[in-house]
């Protein structure tokens, strides 16, 4: 076939191509392989389809994700992020389990919140839970602010106790003197 050698010049153009932007690890895994159709498959099947342990990997990643101290924005792209994930590998996690894995990564800070979540008669979308614990981390955030502020002003009054108070006994002896001075030129 005349055009057999030009397609296998370009065939074997393409094959060091691949192999030479291949790890050494990679590389092993396609050692006898003489085309670039075999290899490009090969590698396909190593890489492209997600392996049980990636999807088992990413399921206990999920099941463990907390929001600790990261901010709420932080915590739910975490989330987003492990989800799509497993929705890539063909596992996508249904709406009602993401709510419920939400739920249970925030803190003991969030209790009251969860509960009424919980608690509620209809159900929520994600859309909707994403906007409530936005503002329910801004709400808890000025609370603390004004918490702090509250005590900043008690510590203040505490360290300094009134000084109307140190006047008067100041003023209070030197007005007696002054009392008793005066009585006397009398």
């Amino acid at each position: 076939n005349p055009d057999f050698l030009p397609w296998y010049k370009q065939d074997q153009l393409l094959l060091s191509w691949i192999l030479s932007s291949l790890t050494e690890s990679v590389h092993a895994q396609v050692v006898g392989l003489t085309t670039s159709r075999t290899v490009w498959s090969a590698l396909v099947a190593a890489f492209a389809s997600p392996s049980q342990a990636c999807v088992m990997y990413l399921c206990l990643d999920l099941h463990n994700v907390s929001k600790g101290a990261d901010s709420m924005a932080v915590y739910l792209e975490k989330v987003k992020s492990i989800s799509d994930a497993l929705a890539l590998a063909s596992t996508p996690v249904s709406y009602e389990d993401l709510i419920i894995y939400i739920l249970g990564g925030l803190g003991d800070e969030y209790r009251a919140f969860v509960t009424s979540i919980s608690t509620r008669g209809t159900s929520i979308t994600l859309a909707d839970l994403h906007g409530l614990l936005l503002t329910e981390e801004i709400r808890a955030q000025s609370a603390l602010m004004h918490l702090s502020n509250a005590s900043a002003n008690t510590a203040t009054k505490t360290s300094n106790p009134d000084s109307r108070q140190n006047c008067d006994r100041g003023h209070g002896s030197s007005a007696r003197r002054a009392r008793g001075r005066s009585n006397s030129h009398f």
